[in-house]
C-alpha cells in the first residue's frame, strides 16, 4: 500500500483572512494547589484505557473532571457562606399599625427617605437592615392611617357599648316594680292560704257555693265549690309567684352583669 505522510501543522500556510475566521476552543488549566481528581465513572460505563474505540486518555475527560471538581469547591463555599451568616429567630408578621418588632427581633427605627422618587417621606427600617436579611420597612403615613383607622373602629364598638349599656340600665325601675308585684303577690297568697285554711277546717258544717242570682229559673247557672274556687286561685297565685321570683333572679343576673361591663369600659376609657 501507499503510505501518505502527515504534514506538520506548523508547515502548513494558512492565510491571514482564514486564521481569524478559526476560533479554537480555549485551553483550560487546572489550578495551582489544588491535586486532580478522578472522575467516578457511572454504572456500566467502560473506562477509556480499556476500549478499543478509544486511543489513551482523553483530554476531554481531565477537563470535564476540573470543572467538576471547581463546581463541587464553589458549591461548598457558598454553603460555608449562608452557614457563616447571621440567623434570626422567627418573629411574627408585621401587622398593622406601628410596628413594635422587627422581623429579626430588633427594634424598628424612624429615617427619613432621600431617594429622588420619595424624597423627606418618613419610614420604619431597622438597625440591622445591611445584612442581608429580612427586615421591616413600613412608611410612617401609611402605619399612622392603619392607626386611625383602628382608633375609629374601636371608638364605635365602645360606643355601640355604651349604648347598650345605657338601655341596660332601664332595669333598676324594672326591677323595683318587679320586686314590688312580687311582694304584693306574696301577701295575697299568704292571707288566701289562711282563708283556704279556715274554709277547710269548717267544711263539716257546709259547702259553700257560687251561684246565680236567678238560679230559680229553669236555664243553666253556675254552681261551683267556695273551697275548690279558692285552692284553684291559690294555685295560680302560687304560679304566678313562682314566675316573678324566677324573673327577678333573671334580672338581677343580668344586672349584675351590666355593672362588671360598666366597670371594664370605664377602665378602657380611662
Amino acid at each position: 500500500g501507499v503510505k501518505l505522510l502527515v504534514p506538520d501543522p506548523q508547515d502548513i500556510f494558512i492565510p491571514l483572512e482564514v486564521s481569524d475566521l478559526i476560533k479554537l476552543p480555549p485551553k483550560t488549566k487546572r489550578p495551582p494547589g489544588r491535586p486532580p481528581t478522578k472522575r467516578k465513572r457511572s454504572a456500566g460505563e467502560i473506562p477509556p484505557s480499556e476500549s478499543e474505540d478509544y486511543g489513551g486518555h482523553d483530554s476531554s475527560d481531565t477537563e470535564d473532571r476540573e470543572v467538576e471538581d471547581l463546581n463541587r469547591r464553589d458549591q461548598a463555599d457558598l454553603n460555608y457562606n449562608y452557614a457563616s451568616t447571621v440567623q434570626y429567630p422567627p418573629q411574627p408578621e408585621v401587622e398593622f399599625g406601628f410596628p413594635q418588632t422587627c422581623y429579626c427581633g430588633g427594634r424598628p427605627k424612624l429615617e427619613t427617605s432621600r431617594t429622588v422618587n420619595v424624597p423627606g417621606r418618613r419610614y420604619y427600617t431597622c438597625d440591622n437592615v445591611n445584612d442581608g436579611d429580612c427586615h421591616v420597612h413600613k412608611w410612617w403615613d401609611d402605619a399612622v392611617m392603619e392607626e386611625m383607622r383602628a382608633r375609629d373602629t374601636h371608638t364605635l364598638q365602645l360606643s355601640e357599648k355604651v349604648d347598650y349599656l345605657t338601655f341596660l340600665n332601664d332595669y333598676d325601675p324594672q326591677l323595683n316594680k318587679l320586686k314590688e308585684l312580687q311582694n304584693e303577690t306574696e301577701q295575697k297568697l299568704v292571707r288566701l292560704e289562711k282563708v283556704v285554711s279556715e274554709l277547710a277546717e269548717n267544711r263539716t258544717r257546709g259547702r259553700n257555693y257560687y251561684v246565680c242570682k236567678d238560679f230559680k229559673n229553669d236555664g243553666l247557672h253556675i254552681r261551683h265549690d267556695c273551697l275548690t274556687a279558692l285552692e284553684e286561685e291559690l294555685d295560680c297565685l302560687r304560679s304566678q309567684y313562682a314566675e316573678e321570683v324566677s324573673l327577678r333572679r333573671e334580672l338581677q343576673f343580668e344586672l349584675a352583669q351590666m355593672r362588671e361591663e360598666i366597670k371594664e369600659l370605664k377602665q378602657l376609657i380611662m
